[in-house]
Formats: structure tokens, sequence, C-alpha cells
């Protein structure tokens, strides 16, 4: 891979209604668009409002846009919608992440877990798991692939990003981050976010 200026970097982002930033002000309040005016990353945002499942379609499209790094907040859409069981869920991830890494070889991969909600934390969905199993599968897959030896995998803990009394303040509907939420999510992640871009 050809070697860039952190302002040359291409960051492709992948994620649910909370990466599509529906409740900010516009579009230049979204947190990945701060992320990426904050260290003059060039954007592409894939944030599918309830439609992050994973799908070959989405896959399709991460494997061929060109990409310096990638980052993918996975498992809430997989929550909401109970789509993946236990049984199958972690499969998907696994799978998912395989095939991106194939046509992205050197980019380091950013793989963010569902950020905290606090009334689906503990509630099951129609398959039985709780958002915060979600988490816990999707943070275990990139340890396996890790653990394979792809250390450009980074597992950045999405409940970590707001405090439980943050969450209940900047989460309106218990879900989605407000403008000022969404400002402190990319105060947290930017940081977070840059580590990985700049990993060798």
């Amino acid at each position: 891979m050809e070697s860039v200026t952190e302002s040359d970097k291409r960051w492709l982002t992948y994620g649910s209604s909370l990466t599509h930033c529906r409740q900010a002000d516009g579009p230049s309040e979204t947190w990945p668009a701060l992320v990426a005016n904050r260290y003059g990353w060039q954007l592409t945002s894939l944030g599918f409002a309830g439609d992050c499942q994973l799908d070959p379609a989405s896959e399709s499209t991460l494997q061929q846009l060109s990409a310096d790094f990638i980052s993918l907040c996975l498992g809430i859409n997989s929550y909401s919608a109970a789509v993946f069981s236990e049984r199958s869920y972690a499969s998907q991830v696994l799978g998912f992440l395989a095939n991106i890494r194939k046509a992205h070889p050197l980019a380091p991969i950013a793989v963010i877990t569902p950020m905290l909600s606090l009334p689906r934390e503990e509630l099951p969905n129609a398959v039985g798991m709780t958002l915060r199993d979600y988490r816990d599968a999707t943070a275990a897959v990139v340890r396996v692939l890790r653990e394979r030896g792809d250390h450009g995998f980074h597992c950045l803990d999405g409940a970590a990003v707001f405090t439980p009394d943050e969450a209940a303040e900047l989460m309106p509907d218990t879900l989605h981050p407000d403008n000022t939420g969404y400002r402190l999510m990319a105060a947290r992640l930017g940081p977070l976010l840059s580590a990985v871009a700049n990993t060798p």
C-alpha cells in the first residue's frame, strides 16, 4: 500500500442509523463527518438506518471501494431485527470480515461493537439474544481473527463511548444520540480511530 499523509487517508465506514446519524442537525454534524473533518480524511460513509445487516450487497460495495482504513459498526440492527441467532451471528460476522479483508489485505479495520442502549442491554430479542450478547459475540470474532495472526483488526468497545448517565441524557429515544451526543461520539471515537488508521 502506498504511503499516504494523514490528510490523504481514505476512510470507509459502515454501520446503522448510528453511522447515518439522522438526528444530527445536518450532514456536517454527523459523527463520521466531524471526525473526518478533524483529521482531514476523505470520508465514504455507508450508514444504513435499520439495514446494517451484513448483507452481500453491502459486503460487495465495501470490497470494491478504495480505502486506507475501514471502520464497521456492527450488531445493533441484528439485535433489533433479530436476523441472526446465537448460532448464526458470529459466523456471519466472521465471513463478512474475512471477505472484506480479502479485498483490503493491508487496511487497518476497526470493528465497533454496539453503543450502549440501556433498555436493550439485558432484554432478549425474538431469538433470545440481548444487546450485550451481540456486543460480546462481535468482540469475540475480532479476538479470534487477531489470535489467528491478523493484527490489522481492532475492536472498539461501543459501550464505552457514553457512560450510562450520558446515554440516558443524550439518547432521547434510548437508541439514537441527539446532536450533542454525536459531537461527543466524534470526540471519543476520533482518537481511537486515528490510532487504528495509523497502525503500521
